[in-house]
């Protein structure tokens, strides 16, 4: 099955490269091997890969300082790091610093990998939905500022000021566009659960048994 995402493998190992090769492309992935941070850097400009499995020492470099590069070109892009016993210490570091998604020692189970990189590509969605949501939100949000200055507008915003960041619940009436909506949103972005969730739900669509 073709799943469509696009993994990059980096070891200069040539056996473990192409067998990681062949056990991605068995499981629908399209797969891009180098051998060299070089190689891996100029692969990288020629494909927008999903996820990226890097080996931590390079003949040219190491596998943090790649990371590192990859994700300033791409901060979307999941790396899962691969190191030999002994120096899964120093690649600790990539997690932290290099902001790796994983580190596996070797030698490993391939079907460990594949449920990584799944994993790191389910991880890489969420964030994606994340970060549309938020700026869906911060749209919503700019298009909902309640504008005026005459005195009865005034004295909604004094009301909404004064019990936006309580617990209390704020029952509000008005006939049809008169700008309910509005005030709940501005409700909601001057309380403290301004950076969670605002669910707008249309009662009169609910089925009567609800």
């Amino acid at each position: 099955m073709k799943r469509g995402e696009t993994i990059l493998v980096v070891d200069d190992e040539t056996t473990i490269a192409d067998g990681l090769r062949l056990t991605l492309e068995a499981e629908g992935y399209a797969v891009r091997t180098a051998g060299t941070v070089r190689a891996a850097l100029a692969a990288a400009r020629e494909v927008e890969a999903d996820a990226a499995i890097v080996d931590l020492m390079l003949p040219d470099g190491d596998g943090l300082g790649l990371t590192r590069e990859l994700k300033r070109r791409s901060p979307a892009l999941e790396v899962i790091i691969i190191t030999a016993y002994g120096s899964v210490r120093r690649a600790m570091e990539a997690t932290r610093g290099a902001g790796a998604f994983y580190i596996l020692e070797k030698p490993f189970d391939p079907d460990e990998l594949v449920g990584l990189v799944r994993a790191a590509l389910d991880h890489r969605k969420l964030v994606a939905e994340n970060t549309s949501l938020r700026r869906r939100l911060a749209e919503q949000t700019a298009d909902s500022e309640i504008l005026g200055s005459a005195p009865g507008i005034q004295r909604v915003m004094e009301t909404i000021g004064a019990v936006a960041d309580t617990d209390a619940n704020v029952l509000i009436v008005g006939e049809s566009g008169t700008g309910k909506e509005l005030i709940a949103n501005a409700l909601h972005e001057g309380s403290r659960r301004r950076d969670g969730p605002w669910i707008k739900i249309n009662c009169a669509a609910r089925p009567k048994e609800l």
